[in-house]
């Protein structure tokens, strides 16, 4: 999520980056503008899931990293 406690959400992504994890990163939340979809992805997120979202949303995204 973007709006967390301690850190924002696009820090998390960083910082785990920048420690050499590897994970699949989907964020969820809902900011939804191209500059902020733009901002995740810089900082190492490989989804972006807006709020609200379906059941069925969710399990397409978390699909296209099963196999990772």
């Amino acid at each position: 999520d973007w709006n967390m406690p301690n850190m924002n959400g696009v820090d998390f992504v960083a910082q785990a980056r920048s420690k050499g994890y590897e994970m699949p990163i989907i964020m969820v939340t809902t900011e939804s503008g191209d500059d902020r979809i733009a901002q995740a992805t810089q900082a190492g997120a490989n989804g972006f899931i807006h709020k609200p979202f379906t059941p069925d949303r969710l399990a397409e995204a978390l699909g296209q990293f099963a196999a990772v």
